[in-house]
């Protein structure tokens, strides 16, 4: 037997097995009093968020960042979570790849659980920070507790900026600097961590523009072959404007060595390169498909003592 509970903004739809939020234009905002619930009354409303939790993988975002988002407690099998500013307009996205969740208001601006989650007792998603800094954002979301099939056992939960219950994550403060990339950047460079793989740079002064070869490995060894290394080979091209390269970011695939065998490029990204001396930098990239593994880390010149023409092209410049 299949029914279908509307919730004005919210959407459950429920069977023996299956019960999720629907996606709706203008369907998935909180608010503190629950007002835009109308349905399933026989649900408890609570003015709080009970013993739930939601935690932040970092207590900063930046726009090339993604940020996880794990919410915590007794069993639950419902969730809606969205950011908003200070303004409360929802601000970023969610990335929608897992099976898990789900686009609940359209341009993913805010998330909800898909008929695959079920009863859990954590949940994580994750947000896309917008492109510009927008302040403070608050985590606000709607938990419906209990498992699926026994509507007594089922209540809400809310966070909301009403009462402090949601958290809230500060922009990520940008050093300013005034270093000027030059072609003395060019060479490799690396990350001491992640040893075995790294960058090619070049740069072109005349346009600035710059160009990396990034050779690096396979995101798992799952269903690798034995004699697979897991390479891969990543390209990247673009504009710099003072210390910062922010650039389009490419995987080739398809070749084989020494061989003219056509090969495929493919756009899968972005990546920044941000200098702020000659020795030293940072690299911050996001896989379009695969937000989740966006990160920042810190690289250092392959071969010490090959930033002397940066240097020299520095000292140059300021005379």
């Amino acid at each position: 037997m299949r029914y279908l509970i509307s919730i004005i903004l919210i959407t459950l739809s429920y069977s023996s097995d299956v019960q999720a939020f629907s996606s709706g234009a203008g369907t998935c905002f909180v608010v503190a009093d629950y007002s835009n619930i109308t349905a399933m009354q026989n649900r408890v409303r609570n003015p709080n968020s009970g013993s739930y939790t939601i935690t932040s993988n970092s207590p900063n975002y930046s726009s090339s960042q993604p940020i996880e988002l794990t919410i915590s407690g007794p069993v639950f099998t419902g969730i809606m979570v969205q950011l908003v500013d200070e303004n409360g307009v929802s601000v970023g996205s969610f990335d929608t790849n897992d099976s898990q969740v789900v686009d609940c208001q359209g341009s993913a601006l805010s998330v909800t659980h898909s008929t695959a989650h079920g009863n859990v007792m954590t949940r994580s998603v994750f947000w896309i920070p917008p492109a510009e800094s927008v302040g403070t954002v608050y985590v606000q979301a709607y938990i419906l507790s209990g498992t699926r099939g026994n509507q007594r056992s089922q209540q809400f939960y809310r966070f909301v900026r009403d009462d402090d219950s949601a958290i809230s994550i500060q922009a990520q403060e940008v050093e300013e600097s005034d270093f000027q990339i030059n072609q003395g950047i060019a060479g490799t460079w690396f990350f001491p961590e992640t040893s075995g793989s790294g960058f090619l740079l070049d740069v072109r002064p005349a346009d600035n523009f710059m160009f990396v070869a990034w050779f690096t490995h396979d995101f798992s060894d799952e269903n690798r072959a034995d004699d697979d290394t897991g390479g891969r080979w990543f390209t990247a091209s673009g504009n710099y404007s003072g210390g910062v390269a922010g650039l389009d970011l490419f995987e080739t695939t398809g070749g084989l060595f020494d061989n003219p065998q056509a090969v495929s490029t493919t756009s899968v990204g972005n990546i920044t390169f941000n200098f702020t001396e000659c020795a030293t930098g940072e690299v911050t990239y996001e896989f379009t498909d695969r937000p989740e593994l966006g990160r920042t880390f810190p690289i250092q010149r392959a071969v010490p003592g090959t930033e002397s023409l940066c240097e020299s092209l520095i000292e140059t410049a300021t005379k």
